[in-house]
């Protein structure tokens, strides 16, 4: 949602109740919690995913960026797929 600048923000550390306000807060939230009989995106695998980036920069502090896009997050049961990730050390 970077293109249409749709992102949110947050400083590490990511905790749940963190990950649930970042994951409602983007203004496409009702696309991914499923609209006109549609499916929901996993919530859950989407706000585990955010915090164990957070857990990640705890236990490799060298890491100074983490990029992720896009994030392919499929229904509760189905594969979800990090399609291009970038790590920047520093």
């Amino acid at each position: 949602m970077e293109v249409i600048r749709d992102v949110v923000f947050r400083l590490h550390p990511v905790g749940a109740l963190h990950a649930r306000e970042m994951v409602r807060q983007v203004r496409g939230f009702p696309l991914l919690a499923g609209t006109r009989g549609e499916a929901s995106s996993d919530l859950d695998f989407l706000e585990q995913c955010l915090m164990r980036l957070s857990l990640l920069v705890s236990d490799h502090p060298e890491v100074s960026e983490i990029e992720i896009n896009p994030l392919l997050v499929a229904p509760a049961g189905q594969p979800s797929a990090a399609v291009d990730v970038r790590v920047r050390l520093g």
